[in-house]
């Protein structure tokens, strides 16, 4: 049975309709999928920010460079150790140019400078000697100090029998938790989907849109919504047209300190001063008071910066050689009285 005109043309109406829905709908799965990925991504990124944080004092640098590796196999990837070196190099140089164009914003909420206004006493290095310039928030033996250390900035209040500061409302405890909030911007790379959603965010968040886009007699003008534009917003959106479309993306991580937060002030610490003693049964010292490099050529000990030392290597004299002497058999003591063996209790039976 043949189909009319009438049929035809309803079916071809209906495919006119269906079709850019359906596609549509597909193009903003895909964009929904590859965002969702991005911001596992980062999740698992700032995660290993933080771990790089808590074992490096809660040194910037440690923490940017932590992110660059998280950051790592999903920019770059790597397939042997040459290109993780290569693009190592290349994630670090994608976090600085990402924070200089605003894509990339990297919090760190605690500890911030009040909990180092309640908690913060001077830095010692490794042999318990103040460094100058340089406070830290203490983090060993927490489970006493933290109910016996009471906070600079006055005591706010108890919880759970620690003091709570009155700068900073947190407890020792808390100040030892390392927490990092990051808004990074993933590129709406979709075609028409990613483009439709750049278009209604900016809208949403008051960006300038440009001139009015149509598309035959519909108009897509961005509607009045009374609000005052959220700058950071729309840098990642693509107002100013800087780069592409990025959907702002926010990640949290929380990591506790396994080394003293330290916030330096003006003073650049030394990692060693003159006449300054490294321990007994050391010789010289080096970074961060650990004992200095020994130079195979010269068999001293060897300054952080390269250069011998004048001291001669101390002798260590080797441990006297102790003879190994194998104990006495304790003697049998016999009485006169017994009897001797019977030789036919002793025989083995014949078989």
């Amino acid at each position: 049975m043949r189909r009319s005109g009438r049929q035809c043309g309803i079916a071809a109406i209906e495919a006119l309709v269906a079709v850019p829905v359906l596609l549509f709908v597909g193009l903003g799965a895909l964009q929904w999928g590859l965002v969702h990925q991005a911001r596992l991504a980062l999740n698992l990124a700032l995660h290993e920010a933080g771990r790089a944080g808590s074992v490096a004092h809660a040194d910037d640098a440690a923490i940017r460079d932590g992110l660059a590796r998280g950051l790592l196999p999903w920019l770059h990837g790597a397939s042997d150790a040459g290109e993780l070196v290569r693009n190592l190099a290349l994630a670090r140089r994608d976090v600085a140019e990402a924070e200089a164009r605003g894509w990339l914003r990297l919090e760190r909420q605690s500890p911030s400078a009040a909990s180092f206004e309640d908690w913060a006493e001077p830095a010692r290095d490794a042999y318990g000697e103040t460094i100058d310039g340089v406070r830290e928030i203490p983090n060993d033996d927490l489970v006493h100090r933290a109910t016996r250390t009471r906070p600079a900035g006055g005591v706010a209040g108890d919880r759970a029998g620690e003091p709570i500061g009155a700068a900073s409302g947190q407890t020792l405890s808390d100040a030892n938790l390392l927490r990092l909030r990051m808004t990074y911007g993933v590129p709406l790379s979709v075609p028409v989907a990613g483009r439709l959603i750049a278009w209604a965010l900016r809208a949403w968040h008051g960006c300038a849109v440009g001139a009015p886009r149509t598309i035959g007699a519909l108009r897509l003008d961005a509607p009045a919504l009374g609000t005052a534009p959220d700058r950071e917003a729309c840098t990642m959106l693509g107002a100013d047209g800087d780069g592409p479309a990025r959907l702002p993306v926010s990640a949290s991580s929380t990591v506790r300190m396994q080394t003293p937060a330290r916030e330096r002030g003006d003073a650049t610490p030394l990692a060693s001063g003159p006449g300054r003693s490294p321990g007994p049964g050391r010789v010289g010292g080096g970074a961060d008071g650990l004992p200095a490099p020994s130079d195979p050529s010269s068999g001293g000990p060897v300054l952080p910066g390269g250069a011998p030392t004048s001291d001669p290597p101390v002798p260590v004299p080797a441990p006297a050689a102790t003879p190994v002497t194998s104990a006495p058999r304790p003697a049998t003591i016999s009485r006169p009285d017994a009897a001797p063996p019977d030789p036919a209790f002793c025989r083995t039976p014949d078989r």
